[in-house]
C-alpha cells in the first residue's frame, strides 16, 4: 500500500501541481478539487491510468468516466457530430458545473467510456484542476473522488477517508463550491436531462429554448428498500410526514436515528435542517456519528429539489 500524501494548495500551489503532475505523467491517478466535488482521474489516453481509477474507485468497467477537459477546443477533439445545442451551453455555462454527452470520436479509447459509443465532457470551473490539465496537456479521464456506494466527498478527507494507501496525492483546496456533482446532459438525438446537479433542468431548457426530457438512469443513493451505499453501514428511509417518522422511532434508541427535515423538531430525536448543498456531507458525519437510520422527511424542500429527488429516488 502507498503512502498517500495530502497536498495543501493554499501554501504551496506551484510545488503542490508539479508533484501531482509527476504522478499523472508516470500513469498514477490523482485526486484534485472541482467547484463540484473531488475527482480522481488519469490521462485519458493512457489505458494503464485509466483501468486503475476504475479499480481504485471500485467502479463497473461499464460505468464510463467523464473527459475532464481545460480548453473547448478538446471537446471537438474527442466528440463527433457536436450539435449547436452544445455550444450555445458551452457559452452559457462552461466552464462549470455541467457534463455534456455526445457521440466520441474513435481516438477516445472504449474503456474511457464504458464500451459506449458516447463521452461526457466536464469542463471544471476550478483554477487548481485546470491548471493541472493544462499542464498536463491533454484531457482527464475522472469520476467522483469516493468508494463507489460511498456519497461522493466534498472535502480532501472525505477522499482520504475512502482512498488512502491507493492513490499518491490528493490536492487540498478546502470545500468545494456546490458541494453537489455537476448536473449530466446528453446532447445525443436530442437534449435529455441524464442526472439533475448544480444547474437546474429549468435554467438549461430557459438556455436552449426549448423543454428538455428527464431521464432518471443515475445511480442514486436511496432505492426504497436499502441504501445503495453498499459500503456504508446506516440505512435511508424516506416517509411521507414526519408523524410516520416518528412513528417509526418508537421501538428504536435516539442514538441510532437522525432526521432530515426543515420543517419539525423532536425533544428526544436528533432532527437536522435538510440541506441540498450539504447533503454529501451530512450522509458522511452520519455514517462517522454511529447512525443506523437517516430518514427523510419528504416535505417541501426535498420535493422541490431536483437533487434531492434524484438521488433519494422520489417520483
Amino acid at each position: 500500500m502507498m503512502i498517500t500524501e495530502i497536498l495543501n494548495i493554499s501554501t504551496d500551489f506551484d510545488s503542490s501541481i508539479e508533484k501531482a503532475l509527476s504522478w499523472l505523467r508516470a500513469g498514477m491517478p490523482v485526486v484534485f478539487p472541482t467547484e463540484t466535488v473531488y475527482g480522481i482521474g488519469g490521462g485519458l489516453f493512457d489505458l494503464n491510468a485509466v483501468e486503475m481509477v476504475y479499480k481504485i474507485k471500485g467502479r463497473d468497467f461499464k460505468n464510463p468516466l467523464s473527459a475532464h477537459i481545460s480548453n473547448i477546443n478538446d471537446a471537438k477533439m474527442l466528440c463527433r457530430d457536436i450539435p449547436d445545442e452544445f455550444y450555445i451551453l458551452a457559452d452559457k455555462f462552461l466552464p462549470g458545473p455541467l457534463s455534456i454527452v455526445m457521440s466520441k470520436r474513435s481516438e477516445v479509447p472504449d474503456l474511457v467510456t464504458g464500451g459506449g459509443d458516447t463521452l461526457s465532457i466536464r469542463f471544471p470551473a476550478n483554477d487548481i484542476f485546470l491548471e493541472l490539465s493544462q499542464k498536463f496537456g491533454q484531457p482527464i479521464a475522472a469520476t467522483s473522488a469516493n468508494k463507489s456506494g460511498k456519497p461522493s466527498p466534498v472535502i480532501a478527507m472525505h477522499a482520504y477517508d475512502d482512498l488512502q494507501g491507493l492513490v499518491p496525492v490528493i490536492l487540498d483546496a478546502g470545500k468545494c463550491r456546490y458541494q453537489i456533482e455537476s448536473t449530466v446532459i446528453s446532447l445525443v438525438d436530442e437534449p435529455k436531462l441524464i442526472r439533475p446537479g448544480a444547474i437546474s433542468q429549468k435554467v438549461i431548457s430557459e438556455a436552449l429554448g426549448r423543454e428538455i426530457k428527464s431521464l432518471n438512469t443515475q445511480i442514486a443513493v436511496f432505492d426504497n428498500k436499502k441504501s445503495s451505499l453498499e459500503n456504508s453501514s446506516f440505512r435511508i428511509i424516506c416517509f411521507d410526514n414526519f408523524d410516520s417518522i416518528i412513528d417509526f422511532c418508537k421501538d428504536k434508541s435516539k442514538n441510532d436515528i437522525l432526521i432530515f427535515s426543515r420543517e419539525n423538531i423532536h425533544d428526544i430525536f436528533s432532527v437536522q435542517k435538510t440541506e441540498e448543498s450539504s447533503f454529501f456531507s451530512d450522509l458522511r458525519d452520519a455514517e462517522i456519528n454511529g447512525v443506523q437510520y437517516l430518514l427523510v422527511e419528504k416535505d417541501q424542500y426535498v420535493m422541490n429539489s431536483e437533487v434531492l429527488r434524484h438521488r433519494l429516488k422520489i417520483k
